[in-house]
């Protein structure tokens, strides 16, 4: 492999060619530091993000060698630093938590400097960890990959195995560092990266690309059964106006065998929003005998002579509250969370504190509506690739019943532009054209 070779695929992608200069994300290690080079051989315009995650004694120094190395490219060089602060009080994982600090810093910087696409150095190592981490979290439906693109993300080094880029690196006598934390077993990853992959890759060389090629096989197979699972619930399954639900298994084929069953069963249990556990146990109901039930947060499952039923129960809502903003600045209180919304000026920048919201304030319409979720509420979040319903966010950020129905949702004339504390949507970011600030202040 050569960076010749690399560039001569890249030359042909849209986000070679595209204007402007692209932003990488650059840790300083063997990975990165290769696809910077990559970058600095073509005479591509580039600019590198780092962050310092303040967790390790040699990270200034890495941040150092990035910034020296980004200098003598005369690139821009943008650096994150982190404090314990950062890492205090989460509920996620450390490695989560990084990477959405990562990713947030790397979307502020496209937005704030218009840099057209980021390129991260996801390697095929790392897809074949993520699809073997996918497999050990219990996934049911299909395993995790890594796009090439996702939005404005690009990964042009998945076909590259991390041994190659590290015999180029070494051959150039290029200087990268080393993460010890990386082959770290107490992180998921690092068990999964040295305690199998690594061995099983010297035994069988070629396996990473065996279980990516497997793993884009199985998911591949899953869409097309997925597809024909819907097709059939179009005529099994249906909704009275009092929000009972019925999937009719005696409408299926006769011929249709009990895994196909099962599974048209598990697509339509997807629509009620249970959790991990309850799914386990609403699945369950397949095989029980007609009359039985279980009670879940959504209602009652019963197992009927036809297929299942589920009689949804109504939560004991809090009173309901629409909060309308048509001057500013407003303090009002929702529940027992107080709001403050002013118009400021934008040398404020955005806030990494989730308390604060700032937004561009030419692109919100007046009046500003605070209201409560309802059913077929959507926008498209800051990074999306596209529109988004909100209940599908609320399963992706755990939210209990109980916390949806108090969720705040802001509104203006041409729909909902935020989800507070949690999500905003893109139309509303701030950008380098932005003139005004419209902050929103959560306590």
């Amino acid at each position: 492999m050569s960076i010749t070779q690399s560039l001569n695929n890249w030359k042909a992608t849209d986000w070679y060619a595209s204007a402007g200069t692209l932003l990488v994300g650059i840790s300083g290690g063997a990975d990165s530091m290769f696809l910077g080079h990559a970058l600095a051989a073509s005479n591509r315009s580039f600019a590198v993000a780092h962050i310092h995650h303040g967790l390790r004694d040699e990270a200034d120094a890495e941040a150092e060698m990035v910034a020296f190395w980004a200098n003598k490219w005369n690139a821009p060089f943008h650096q994150l630093s982190l404090s314990a602060q950062h890492w205090a009080g989460e509920k996620d994982s450390l490695h989560q938590k990084a990477r959405k600090l990562r990713y947030a810093f790397f979307e502020q910087l496209m937005d704030e400097n218009g840099y057209p696409f980021c390129l991260t150095a996801h390697h095929r190592d790392d897809q074949a960890e993520t699809i073997l981490m996918s497999w050990l979290k219990g996934k049911t439906g299909a395993l995790r990959l890594i796009p090439e693109k996702r939005g404005r993300f690009i990964r042009p080094m998945l076909s590259f195995s991390s041994s190659e880029i590290r015999q180029w690196m070494d051959s150039q006598q290029l200087p990268y560092a080393i993460d010890a934390s990386n082959a770290s077993p107490k992180y998921l990853r690092g068990l999964v990266r040295h305690q199998w992959l690594e061995p099983l890759s010297a035994f069988l060389p070629e396996a990473p690309s065996l279980i990516i090629r497997r793993a884009t096989a199985l998911n591949e197979r899953l869409e097309v059964q997925q597809e024909m699972a819907d097709f059939f619930l179009l005529n099994t399954s249906s909704r009275n106006e009092n929000g009972t639900c019925t999937l009719n298994l005696d409408k299926l084929p006769a011929h249709f065998s009990v895994k196909t069953k099962r599974e048209i069963t598990r697509r339509w249990l997807e629509q009620f929003e249970f959790s991990a556990g309850e799914k386990i146990k609403a699945l369950e109901m397949f095989e029980a005998h007609t009359g039985g039930g279980i009670t879940l947060s959504a209602g009652r499952l019963q197992r009927t002579r036809e297929g299942l039923t589920l009689i949804q129960t109504t939560i004991l809502a809090p009173e309901k509250m629409t909060i309308t903003v048509e001057a500013l600045p407003q303090s009002c209180q929702w529940y027992q969370q107080q709001v403050h919304i002013c118009i400021t000026g934008a040398e404020k920048g955005i806030s990494r504190d989730p308390k604060i919201w700032r937004l561009d304030a030419d692109a919100v319409h007046f009046p500003i509506e605070i209201r409560h979720w309802e059913t077929g509420d959507h926008m498209k979040p800051l990074g999306a690739p596209g529109e988004m319903k909100l209940s599908d966010i609320f399963v992706n950020e755990h939210f209990s019943p109980d916390h949806k129905q108090t969720a705040m949702i802001f509104c203006d004339q041409q729909g909902i532009f935020g989800l507070a504390g949690f999500r905003m949507a893109d139309r509303v970011k701030v950008t380098s054209h932005t003139r005004r600030l419209l902050e929103i202040v959560f306590s």
